[in-house]
């Protein structure tokens, strides 16, 4: 399993409503990555003055594909794979939440038990935006 990739440059592949599919380069070994764009900006920034920069990678296969999620932070990873405990939560949905959502209005939004901010995301209706709230509320330990 890939956890951590250190990437010399990405080449854009297409963009989508909530995440940039890349050609992540690693050592002359190009990665096909799904990266939100929120932290697909945040990379490119900081590769404009550096060479190369730390990406937190998220792994997952099936019977027909395998993907690689990219995260320019392991904060955008964790609450990526929190969000991925959802029942009814799959990968683009919980790329979409972590694209249109930071930990700090997730966190706010549970503790003012507002579903409607999760429902504002792509993909995400009121019965999924409960179940995220339920799970949220007990993976912060918010009570």
């Amino acid at each position: 399993m890939i956890r951590r990739l250190y990437v010399d440059k990405f080449d854009a592949l297409e963009s989508h409503d909530d995440y940039m599919e890349v050609c992540a380069m690693v050592n002359g070994v190009g990665y096909e990555m799904l990266i939100p764009l929120r932290c697909f900006d945040a990379l490119e920034e900081e590769l404009e003055s550096k060479s190369g920069v730390m990406v937190e990678t998220h792994h997952q296969h099936n019977e027909k594909e395998e993907f690689l999620y990219g995260f320019s932070s392991i904060r955008e990873y964790k609450l990526f794979s929190m969000f991925l405990e959802v029942s009814g939560v799959g990968s683009k949905t919980g790329m979409a939440l972590v694209q249109g959502l930071t930990l700090a209005e997730v966190k706010k939004a549970v503790k003012e038990k507002n579903f409607g901010v999760f429902q504002k995301v792509n993909g995400v209706g009121k019965s999924t935006a409960e179940k995220i709230y339920i799970s949220m509320k007990s993976q912060l330990g918010i009570k």
